[in-house]
């Protein structure tokens, strides 16, 4: 691996300071959101993810050579959509038996504010800190367990490439117990993290 491929690695999280790079930045949080939780709950084999450094913590993000292809289209379009800002919330489902077991969401909406630059760092580093206590001590996935995505967007944003590649879900009501993970501001952009489980 070369440096600044290194550097790539590692900077995923650097400080916006437009509204354009406030989209990727959440567009990082929220990838690097899905990629931990599928590696905590052993979603997928652990040679799919490589290490990235979030500030003082590591987490784990998708390595696209070895991540199934469909599940890159989905994070692909996904993608899209957040840096379009066309979308509102993504959930990442859990099923077994056809019945979700867990959700975990991540919503977005546009803020004006000033925001520290330490301050949103220890923000995105608490929310990973607390999304891994949250699911440390929960059992496993049954090996026939599945995931699914529930997105609510505007589709006026989004464009038809993005929807042809993934099919927008409807929301469900999910009666799990509700967990309030983080909350990341930018300045330009606010997201909440909250997980869904049953007690």
């Amino acid at each position: 691996m070369s440096f600044q491929q290194r550097r790539q690695k590692t900077e995923i999280f650097m400080t916006p300071t437009t509204s354009e790079q406030s989209l990727v930045y959440m567009r990082n949080l929220t990838v690097g959101f899905i990629s931990h939780i599928c590696y905590l709950r052993k979603l997928f084999p652990a040679k799919t993810f490589d290490v990235t450094k979030v500030g003082s913590r590591e987490i784990r993000t998708f390595n696209r050579d070895k991540t199934d292809s469909q599940l890159n289209e989905i994070i692909r379009s996904l993608s899209i959509g957040i840096e379009k800002s066309a979308i509102e919330t993504i959930s990442l489902n859990v099923n077994v038996g056809g019945q979700v077991l867990e959700s975990y969401t991540i919503s977005m909406k546009e803020v004006q504010d000033i925001v520290d630059k330490d301050d949103l760092q220890m923000s995105v580093e608490r929310s990973f800190h607390n999304l891994e206590r949250a699911v440390g001590w929960m059992d496993e996935v049954p090996s026939d367990g599945t995931i699914s995505f529930s997105v609510t967007s505007q589709k006026d944003k989004w464009g038809p490439s993005s929807q042809d590649t993934f099919h927008e879900t409807e929301k469900r009501k999910i009666d799990l117990t509700k967990y309030k993970i983080g909350k990341v501001n930018t300045g330009f952009h606010g997201a909440n993290l909250t997980m869904r489980r049953a007690d």
